[in-house]
C-alpha cells in the first residue's frame, strides 16, 4: 500500500511539472503572438511631456506584445521623470495600453545654485527651468540654497505658496500674473513685488487670505484715484485691520 502511495506521488509531482511547462511554452507562445500586438495607445493627462517623451518612457512600440509588457516597470521610468506625479498604466485588451499621467503644477520658480527651479503648490522642488520655456511664473526669493532640502524646510515657503493660491481665484484687479516676486525677507516677513509696480508689499505672515482680499481693494482704489505713481511702499503687516500706504512725496494714508 506504502509503495502504491508513493508511486501516485510520483505521477503527481511529474503530472504538475508536465502541465506547468506546457502552461509557461503556451504562455511564451502568447507573448510572441501577433494577436496581442499592441496596435493603440491612448495617453491622457500629459501636458509638459511630449507624446513622444511619453512614447519613450513607456518603452511601448509596435512591436510590444500586451502580455509580455511590464507595466510595473514602465511606471517605475514614469515616476523617475520630474514633471510626473503619478501615472496609471492599464492593458485593455487585447491590443490596447492606456496611460493616465497627473503632471506637477508649477506653481512658482525658485533659485538654486544650478539655477531656477519650478516649485509646486505642495512645495515639491521638481524641475530646472530649461532655456527656451515660458517661465510666467513668480519668483519666491530669499530661499536661495545649494540645495532642495533648505528651501523646502523653511517655515515661511507654505505661507507664500498659500498667498499664490489666493491670486489664482481669477480677480481681475489682482491676478497671478501680477505676481513678479515674493520674498521672504526673515522668519516673520514676506514681501511682495508686483509686475510693473517697483513699490514693496509687506504681507508679514499671518491671515494671509484676508490680507490678500484686503490689498484687492487696496490696489482697486489706487487705480481708480490714479495714484500709483505716487506709491513708495503698502504695508500690511503694521495693523490687524488697516493698510498703511507710503506716498512719495506726502505721507501716509491709511
Amino acid at each position: 500500500m506504502r509503495g502504491k502511495v508513493i508511486l501516485l506521488s510520483v505521477f503527481l509531482v511529474f503530472f504538475a511539472f508536465g502541465v506547468g511547462v506546457i502552461a509557461f511554452a503556451a504562455y511564451k507562445g502568447m507573448c510572441r503572438a501577433d494577436f496581442f500586438q499592441v496596435t493603440s495607445i491612448k495617453i491622457s493627462g500629459n501636458h509638459h511631456l511630449t507624446k513622444a517623451e511619453v512614447f519613450e518612457l513607456s518603452g511601448v512600440d509596435i512591436r510590444t506584445n500586451l502580455l509580455a509588457m511590464s507595466v510595473s516597470q514602465s511606471e517605475k521610468k514614469f515616476s523617475a521623470h520630474p514633471w510626473v506625479k503619478n501615472v496609471s498604466i492599464t492593458r485593455e485588451w487585447p491590443n490596447t495600453i492606456n496611460i493616465t499621467i497627473k503632471e506637477r503644477t508649477p506653481a512658482a520658480l525658485v533659485n538654486l545654485e544650478t539655477g531656477l527651479h519650478y516649485i509646486d503648490r505642495e512645495g515639491t522642488v521638481f524641475a530646472p527651468v530649461q532655456a527656451l520655456e515660458d517661465i510666467d511664473f513668480p519668483v519666491i526669493t530669499g530661499l536661495e540654497g545649494k540645495d532642495k532640502k533648505i528651501i523646502t524646510e523653511n517655515p515661511l515657503l507654505d505661507q507664500a505658496l498659500s498667498f499664490l493660491k489666493n491670486t489664482e481665484k481669477g480677480n481681475y484687479i489682482f491676478p497671478k500674473q501680477n505676481v513678479s516676486e515674493l520674498h521672504i525677507a526673515d522668519m516673520n516677513q514676506l514681501i511682495l513685488y508686483l509686475v510693473e509696480r517697483p513699490f514693496p508689499v509687506y504681507l508679514g505672515k499671518e491671515d494671509l487670505a484676508t490680507k490678500y482680499n484686503r490689498l484687492v481693494k487696496v490696489l482697486y482704489w489706487l487705480y481708480k484715484k490714479e495714484e500709483f505713481p505716487q506709491v513708495a511702499y503698502i504695508r500690511m503687516d503694521m495693523f490687524s485691520d488697516q493698510v498703511v500706504v507710503g506716498m512719495t512725496p506726502g505721507g501716509e494714508r491709511t
